[in-house]
């Protein structure tokens, strides 16, 4: 990000995400592979982090969504 704020004009058109990779079981649920349960909390609520030039400031979902 320092580097978009050196560059005013790159900065006033560049988009910048940033995820995170999905979560593991870790032992919850007494497993510790993804499968059967590939669609539980645990693994598809992945953060998301996204700066977007002319986008809301600040603004945090909420929304879960369910397979």
């Amino acid at each position: 990000m320092d580097g978009l704020d050196a560059l005013p004009e790159l900065k006033a058109n560049t988009a910048v995400f940033y995820s995170s990779d999905h979560g593991d079981f870790s032992g919850d649920y007494n497993m510790i592979e993804k499968w059967p349960g590939g669609a539980d909390d645990i693994l598809t609520r992945v953060p998301l982090y996204a700066r977007i030039p002319g986008g809301a400031s600040g603004f945090v979902s909420k929304v879960c969504m369910t397979v």
